[in-house]
């Protein structure tokens, strides 16, 4: 048992490893060379897709995954809702842009998801998609440790919470606007995941559904 135990530690150690030394890299390079968001969108993109890629090889993960991807009519979970997504954020952009402080704010301390322009959306979009399959690579993790459902939402929470304390050295205070819905948003990812089959999908749009309502506020929230 205690094998099985520290097992389980060490992979959620390496898992936490993982995911903050590739958001980390991001950061470090975004204010080393000046990267954004909304420009550097494909190389972002290339990125974000990249680790979810290697995070699947690392964590031998390819073959649990695909038993939840198998069926192809799942993929309109993903394609219809993203696209809802695509236009929500450009008729919020239409309709409530940000003002030019509030963009250069934003851009000042890397945030550049608000910005809701085709560029930003692939970005983020590869964002979610990268964070979704370690997400699950996690959850499927936990779930195959023998954990109950209902300490797996326990667990993953906690998880989910401490993975985006760093946030804090990157955006000061500001950082709190992700912190904060973390344990609630590590509790409802992980309980889709293991309630549905394409409880990922569904995972995928409430992260989708954060964003979009995030970056409405924030256009808001006077700057100055």
């Amino acid at each position: 048992m205690m094998r099985k135990l520290d097992t389980g530690q060490n992979f959620i150690l390496k898992w936490l490893g993982f995911w903050i030394g590739i958001v980390g890299s991001l950061t470090f390079s975004m204010k080393i060379y000046g990267l954004t968001y909304d420009k550097n969108y494909i190389l972002f993109s290339i990125y974000f897709l990249g680790m979810g890629l290697i995070g699947l090889n690392i964590f031998k993960a390819k073959e649990p995954i695909a038993f939840h991807l198998t069926d192809s009519k799942y993929l309109l979970l993903f394609i219809i809702p993203t696209l809802g997504f695509y236009f929500s954020t450009f008729s919020v952009e239409y309709f409530f842009p940000l003002t030019k402080e509030q963009y250069l704010f934003y851009e000042n301390i890397g945030l550049g998801f608000p910005y809701f322009t085709y560029r930003t959306f692939i970005t983020k979009t590869s964002d979610i998609l990268y964070q979704q399959v370690m997400v699950l690579i996690m959850v499927l993790h936990l779930k195959k440790q023998g954990h109950t459902d209902i300490k797996i939402v326990k667990v993953f929470s906690v998880i989910f919470f401490i993975l985006h304390l760093p946030l804090l050295f990157v955006f000061g205070w500001y950082g709190l606007m992700f912190i904060l819905p973390c344990t609630i948003a590590g509790g409802i990812f992980s309980f889709l995941i293991l309630r549905y089959k394409q409880g990922h999908f569904y995972s995928i749009m409430v992260h989708q559904g954060f964003y979009l309502i995030l970056g409405t506020i924030m256009r808001f929230v006077p700057i100055g």
